[in-house]
């Protein structure tokens, strides 16, 4: 073999190797990263800043202030059965009453409805939904559905509602066995033991 194959075929393993070297970043590489990496942050910033400004999803109407030392009517159905039948207003008021904020609430067959300013924690369009139980005997709430504007929250954020809701009607229903509780459009209508 010439000095000049050996030449030729040393500067071609040289282009080999220089191809198979690993690839590093540049500074052009790096900065394209950057802003690629930027934009999607960004993107994503906007819509959660979007979705924490809408309105909540639910339509819940303001109720006026009403007395709040109203208590719940209770009906006779028979001699073993009567029902409490608690109205929107005065529901909601004893809960407006014991919040001292701008809220909205209402009831229908879904739930019960409670927007507005829950806390000092969550802004002004978070809504939270509630379902009444029964368990053994005792009226208490779970929590369906909690949203700021389109994003869900978790539960711990509505526990001091949750309370309130516990004590005006507990405070209503003291020493009452009740069977089953049926929401209707407006009113929540509590079947119980006498």
């Amino acid at each position: 073999m010439s000095s000049q194959e050996k030449e030729f075929y040393k500067e071609l393993d040289s282009h080999k190797r220089e191809r198979n070297a690993p690839k590093r970043f540049t500074l052009t590489k790096l900065l394209v990263l950057f802003a690629v990496i930027l934009a999607i942050c960004e993107g994503t910033l906007f819509y959660i800043g979007y979705s924490l400004k809408k309105a909540p999803v639910e339509d819940a109407t303001r109720v006026p202030a009403i007395d709040v030392n109203t208590n719940f009517s209770r009906v006779e159905l028979n001699n073993s059965e009567y029902q409490i039948v608690v109205s929107e207003g005065i529901l909601c008021g004893k809960i407006f009453a014991s919040f001292k904020r701008d809220l909205s609430c209402q009831i229908s067959s879904d739930g019960i409805v409670i927007a507005g300013k829950i806390s000092s924690a969550l802004p002004s369009n978070a809504s939270i939904v509630f379902m009444p139980k029964v368990n053994n005997g005792v009226l208490d709430f779970e929590v369906a559905r909690a949203t700021v504007g389109t994003i869900k929250i978790p539960d711990f954020l509505t526990y001091g509602i949750k309370n309130v809701f516990r004590a005006v009607i507990n405070d209503q229903t003291k020493g009452i066995s009740i069977k089953r509780v049926d929401l209707e459009p407006s009113i929540m209508v509590i079947i119980a033991n006498k």
